[in-house]
């Protein structure tokens, strides 16, 4: 969770999707007495054409350029949110490979959904995807909307993969800290509902669902202190999330998953939600020697 104290990294190219994951960081860092490190990536423009030999580039004035941009940005927020301090990095090389760089050892890395801004190294889209997939540390993913209002309340999917049980201790953490409620979500469902699909094994399916969310809501209960409450939900896995992130302030889910129904892979459900849920996602990984 974002403890007090916490260092979280902030990808930032001066697009306004990247201005709202850096608000939103800012923001939930000012009671927490934290560090906001932005960080600017730029590169050598790069072409398609094998027999095309760029010019000579000055990188100087683009690196100032980054450099101006997280400062700016920085500057701007430290006047609004005096309690965070606030460090500017610009790096040379590809965004999603200097995110993953400059956040080791960062509490949370934090992206918008997309960048299209001046600095031609960002392409969000792409980077929220491999930052997530190779970052050391949990990754929000924030949507480029207003945020809405506080609810109170943070969402978490669970399944029986890794991913999702380091994804629930984050999210347990998480809501005391903020002192919100904990909704734990299941999502299952029977992928052979036809008239050869068999009511018996649909039945199974069903169980093992409400077996797999009663454990996690027991796992729950004994780590955190505030409320759980529990919903097993039938359908797509990202569509129930998304609706159920509509009331949520976070929504929390495992990086992949594994199961009958594979309900938390990522490549699906992770980035379907982080790319269309209306609050901010924070993806988070098994530690690394529970990966299968």
């Amino acid at each position: 969770m974002v403890r007090d104290g916490a260092l979280v990294t902030v990808g930032f190219d001066g697009s306004r999707c990247a201005r709202r994951a850096l608000d939103w960081a800012s923001a939930e860092l000012a009671g927490r007495r934290g560090t906001v490190r932005v960080v600017a990536c730029y590169s050598v423009p790069v072409t398609a054409e094998p027999w095309y030999v760029p010019a000579q580039i000055d990188l100087g004035p683009v690196a100032d350029e980054a450099r101006r941009l997280a400062c700016s940005a920085a500057d701007a927020l430290g006047r609004t949110h005096p309690s965070v301090r606030f460090e500017t990095v610009a790096a040379l090389g590809p965004a999603s490979d200097q995110l993953v760089a400059e956040a080791a050892g960062s509490d949370l890395l934090v992206v918008g959904t997309h960048g299209h801004g001046p600095l031609d190294a960002w392409r969000l889209g792409s980077v929220s995807h491999r930052v997530v997939r190779h970052a050391t540390c949990p990754v929000a993913v924030v949507p480029d909307r207003e945020p809405g209002p506080t609810r109170g309340r943070v969402v978490v999917g669970v399944d029986s993969s890794p991913s999702a049980a380091a994804a629930l201790a984050w999210a347990c953490d998480e809501a005391d800290d903020r002192d919100d409620e904990l909704l734990v979500v299941h999502a299952w469902d029977y992928p052979y509902a036809t008239e050869l699909g068999s009511p018996t094994a649909r039945d199974l399916t069903q169980v093992d669902a409400a077996l797999q969310l009663e454990a996690a809501v027991r796992t729950a209960r004994d780590r955190r202190r505030g409320p759980v409450e529990d919903r097993l939900v039938q359908g797509r896995t990202a569509f129930q999330l998304i609706e159920e992130a509509r009331d949520a302030d976070l929504v929390v889910v495992g990086s992949r998953g594994r199961g009958a129904v594979r309900s938390l892979l990522f490549g699906s459900v992770a980035q379907e939600v982080s790319a269309r849920a209306s609050c901010p996602t924070v993806i988070v990984n098994a530690p690394p020697q529970e990966l299968p």
